[in-house]
């Protein structure tokens, strides 16, 4: 007798839920956190001033290519040809704002941006963002002139890094288990099949003597 033992059909059924449960729930979980994140997002029209109170960390500077602010919808072009400063309210010196190491964007509802830069606060205090814009970079709704929606995150990137991740990683756990379900059944299939006698053939026919 064969000593491989039949795997039941439920780890494969696990192995399918976890991809299917793991995947959706990363998305709607985490998806709909980023989407809270990104409404709640200080905004403000450049040029102009954006006051900000800030806690130490690392913060992400996005230029919004769509977006509403006080039920005013805007609408700028892809590349606004900015440039922007952050100053400490406190101290009146500027806090360096770096290119971005990993480019990254977002759609959600009413909002479309993309990241413009990243800066990183030391103390906590009062900010202010201000930029000098093109003149024909944007144009608001009703011909009032170029303004840019200027936005200030923190850990979206971050966000939905982890997003994709979790989801990616409950792709990888199900396959493996949905392939080693498979393995094993397909190798108790051939056990099986091994195990099992060939059928004998039958005797011989006998013919009767003649009389």
């Amino acid at each position: 007798m064969s000593s491989v033992k039949p795997v039941s059909g439920w780890w494969y059924l696990l192995g399918v839920a976890v991809i299917v449960l793991g995947t959706a729930g990363a998305l709607i979980l985490g998806l709909t956190g980023i989407l809270q994140r990104i409404a709640a997002m200080p905004r403000g029209l450049m040029p102009g001033r954006l006051a900000l109170t800030l806690q130490p960390g690392e913060y992400e500077l996005y230029i919004e290519e769509r977006s509403i602010i006080d039920g005013q919808g805007y609408v700028s072009a892809h590349d606004a040809g900015m440039r922007c400063v952050v100053v400490s309210e406190a101290t009146g010196s500027t806090v360096p704002i770096t290119s971005p190491s990993t480019s990254s964007s977002y759609t959600a509802g009413s909002y479309k941006g993309r990241t413009a830069g990243s800066f990183r606060v030391e103390a906590a205090g009062d900010y202010r963002v201000e930029c000098e814009v093109e003149p024909s970079a944007v144009s608001q709704p009703g011909g009032a002139g170029p303004r840019v929606v200027v936005a200030v995150g923190s850990g979206i990137a971050g966000a939905i890094g982890w997003t994709v991740g979790i989801a990616v990683g409950a792709i990888v756990v199900g396959g493996i288990l949905v392939f080693v379900v498979r393995s094993q059944r397909k190798r108790w299939r051939l056990a099986q099949r091994s195990a099992t006698p060939p059928p004998s053939a039958p005797p011989p026919a006998t013919v009767p003597p003649e009389s």
